[in-house]
């Protein structure tokens, strides 16, 4: 028997090597195969639908190349207690391509969860919505998102197919009551800071509605144009365009008073009046400024005035009567407007900007039609803060930390005191050889021809002057203040008093 070739071997081991691979080759396409068609076979639960099969791999590897996160269970979607993700696709606007997008849920410091991200056509920069974990949030839609179809799906996508309402859309509930005061909202004024207007009530029977989303195709310029005053830049997102507002209700229910003979209360979603079995919405937040949830109701000269609590809380004054609103918005540095118990038995309300005016003014200019509401400013009723002289009167006694320093009131002729200012100086005495007349803002003194201003209270301080007294050639001058009721139950009012020396021109403080 002859021996197999040196070469011949070698060249049968290769062969047998090929074939072998190629099996392998061979059972990997057929399971690669088994996979493609079990893949395609799936149930039609888990296929986008519309979609072919190249789309579909390209949405799920679009979606897989994100920042990997925790996927959410559906009790984190429900509780919202866990930060986490749940991605998804499919051909939203119906023109063949996928579209994708990434709901975000959890708890945020500041309460902007959660957020819905977009990508129109699996591809590009996405949109992102933010949503306020309670109130109102006022989403701004771009123009490659704003057809009927994507409003549609986003407000569902945000809260659900059946609390939805639209405006001028096909196969969508119209707005209720809740979003109609929201509608009727949007006109109205600068109150510098915030807004006033005039929401007539709409009296209704039956359960009332909070929550879900409103769609509008398409607003003006400026519609609900938060700015804090005309030095600011007009926003961005104030341009005309589709919007979305949407309210997560939360908060609690505030027990009825009574004010204008209706019960009202606060619950979530706004200020209710009812009488006789009815209702109507007095107050519902502005969505440009997140809503608003009452924490305190008073009810004062007739008018309904709700406070959201705190440092940094939003006012805001309700005519039960007529509607007519003024909303006063917190900023960094106080509340936006606090009222307090007058020397008269009145009260004050004092806004942010130190405009301070009586309830019952308020009220009066509450009443008026929204187009005939002159400045509130001119309800103060403080001529003498037009003379150029006051601002040096108006440093006396202004902080507690100082005993007492000299008189910084300039002189003028007498004729420059208006008869509108000498009507707020109803009271008059001599003393130190001067004829001094006051009121409860501003005390002047006259010699001869001069004239000088000793005493007047600022713009924004509500202390009022209580009493004068003339003893020994000095003033002895009785002040008065108040609390802020939207902080307190309390209208004690708090003394203290100011000695002048009208013969050493100086005063000097005490408080007691």
């Amino acid at each position: 028997m002859s021996a197999t070739p040196p070469r011949a071997g070698c060249l049968d081991r290769v062969l047998r090597l090929v074939k072998t691979t190629s099996s392998l080759v061979v059972l990997g396409v057929a399971v690669a195969g088994a996979l493609v068609a079990a893949w395609l076979l799936r149930p039609a639960a888990t296929r986008s639908p519309g979609l072919s099969i190249a789309e579909e791999v390209r949405a799920r590897a679009w979606l897989a190349a994100l920042e990997p996160r925790t996927a959410c269970s559906d009790e984190a979607v429900l509780s919202r207690t866990s930060d986490c993700v749940r991605d998804g696709h499919a051909d939203i606007d119906s023109d063949g391509s996928a579209d994708c997008w990434r709901e975000l849920r959890g708890n945020a410091p500041m309460g902007v969860w959660p957020k819905l991200v977009v990508w129109r056509g699996c591809r590009g920069e996405p949109v992102t919505f933010e949503l306020a974990a309670s109130g109102m949030a006022l989403l701004m839609v771009p123009h490659e998102l704003a057809s009927p179809l994507w409003l549609r799906w986003i407000a569902d996508r945000t809260v659900g197919h059946d609390r939805v309402s639209c405006v001028g859309i096909v196969d969508c509930p119209a707005p209720g009551p809740e979003w109609q005061w929201v509608l009727d909202a949007a006109a109205r004024g600068e109150a510098e800071p915030g807004h006033h207007g005039t929401v007539a009530p709409r009296w209704s029977t039956g359960d009332r509605k909070t929550g879900g989303a409103l769609v509008l195709p398409k607003v003006p310029d400026g519609w609900m144009q938060r700015r804090r005053g005309s030095e600011e830049p007009i926003p961005a997102e104030s341009r005309a365009g589709a919007r979305l507002v949407v309210e997560d209700p939360s908060g609690y229910r505030l027990g009825a008073i009574r004010c204008g003979g209706l019960d009202v209360h606060a619950e979530p979603g706004g200020i209710v009046a009812t009488a006789r079995g009815r209702w109507t919405w007095l107050f519902r937040g502005l969505a440009d400024h997140g809503g608003f949830a009452a924490s305190k109701l008073l009810c004062l000269e007739g008018l309904v005035i709700a406070t959201t609590g705190g440092n940094f809380a939003d006012v805001v004054a309700i005519d039960p009567a007529t509607g007519g609103w003024l909303y006063d918005p917190g900023n960094d540095c106080c509340a936006g407007a606090t009222v307090k118990r007058s020397l008269a038995g009145e009260y004050l309300w004092q806004r942010d900007f130190g405009v301070i005016v009586t309830v019952r003014r308020l009220r009066g200019w509450l009443a008026l039609p929204a187009a005939r509401r002159g400045p509130l400013r001119a309800l103060a009723n403080r001529p003498e803060l037009a003379h150029g002289a006051t601002s040096t009167a108006s440093m006396i006694a202004r902080t507690y930390d100082r005993k007492g320093d000299e008189l910084w009131g300039e002189t003028f002729e007498p004729s420059s005191v208006t008869a509108a200012m000498r009507a707020n100086l109803g009271s008059s005495l001599r003393c130190g050889g001067e004829q001094i007349s006051w009121g409860t803002t501003a005390m002047l003194g006259e010699r001869g021809k001069l004239a000088r201003w000793i005493l007047v209270e600022g713009d924004s301080s509500t202390r009022r002057i209580a009493s004068v007294q003339c003893i020994a050639r000095k003033l002895r001058v009785t002040r008065v203040d108040s609390k802020d009721l939207l902080e307190t139950a309390d209208e004690t009012l708090v003394e203290d008093k100011v000695e002048i020396d009208l013969a050493r021109n100086r005063w000097r403080f005490e408080r007691r």
